[in-house]
């Protein structure tokens, strides 16, 4: 169970921008920062850019980091957290590890996920019919 002094990591992979966000537990982005979608460059350069905006937003937090869970678009294995191609970020997606990648470089639980099966999920915990600030906050 999360601490209320705990934050999470978001990431968002969209066909256009990236972007990283650190949130409590409460739904609060205490810091945030967005890239360009690296699509034109192979699984280790994506990796990389991705990494490079997790630390850079978790450097900005003085409170322990809980985990990372992660938005992208198009088909991935959430049991693995492979992606496969997205119609929408390039070759470089394909294939990566993604959620095993990232919980080894920063030794957290890393959780991956299509962005349309979040949407749906936050939506129906929410109890509305329309997405809550806690998927509109990245994008």
């Amino acid at each position: 169970m999360s601490q209320p002094d705990e934050v999470i990591l978001a990431l968002d992979i969209g066909g256009t921008w990236t972007r990283a966000a650190a949130i409590t537990v409460d739904a609060e982005v205490l810091g945030s920062v967005t890239a360009p979608t690296r699509s034109d460059v192979d699984g280790s350069a994506v990796l990389e850019a991705i990494l490079g905006l997790l630390t850079s937003v978790a450097a900005h937090v003085s409170r322990p980091v809980r985990g990372v869970g992660v938005s992208t678009t198009g088909p991935v294995d959430p049991s693995t957290g492979v992606l496969f191609r997205p119609p929408n970020t390039g070759p470089g997606l394909e294939g990566l590890r993604l959620g095993e990648q990232l919980s080894d470089a920063l030794s957290l639980p890393v959780v991956v996920h299509p962005d349309g099966v979040l949407v749906e999920l936050v939506t129906n915990v929410a109890g509305g019919s329309q997405p809550t600030l806690r998927i509109r906050l990245l994008g």
